[in-house]
């Protein structure tokens, strides 16, 4: 039988601050994106130069939301990361872009001269699904995100 090999105290150290790191750079990214949309909604209405334009805040909707779904699902479905089987995390992604989603409106019906909207959330889910199908359909072609 062969012996285990005693690992030192700094080489479990550093064994957890590569993982540390290596969650860090999976995960820092999403959570720093959500960070930006939640400071976004917490501005008072007049804060925002486009929260009277209807088609601008759609597609602005649209792009954080897209941004969010890329980050988490490159998160969620890292190489190295918890979950490899793609449609599975997609479908995990999905419901966490649109549980924030929920979150985020519920968070604006607090922030004066804003309100929620179930067409917001549902906005922002389109948003999420659409960098969810680019991103797999990209990697069907070769292209790795």
């Amino acid at each position: 039988m062969l012996p285990i090999p005693r690992l030192k105290g700094r080489h479990i150290a550093k064994a957890g601050l590569r993982r540390v790191f290596a969650l860090l750079l999976k995960w820092g990214p999403a959570v720093a994106w959500m960070g930006v949309i939640f400071y976004i909604s917490s501005l008072p209405d007049t804060s925002i130069p486009i929260s009277g334009d209807e088609p601008l805040s759609i597609g602005a909707h649209l792009a954080e939301y897209a941004i969010l779904g890329f980050l988490l699902l490159r998160a969620v479905t890292a190489p190295s990361g918890w979950l490899s089987h793609r449609w599975l995390g997609a479908l995990i992604t999905l419901l966490c872009s649109f549980l924030y989603a929920l979150s985020d409106e519920w968070h604006q019906s607090f922030v004066p001269g804003r309100f929620s909207s179930p067409v917001d959330v549902m906005v922002d889910v389109i948003g999420a699904g659409l960098a969810i199908l680019i991103a797999l359909s990209l990697e069907r072609l070769g292209h790795h995100y």
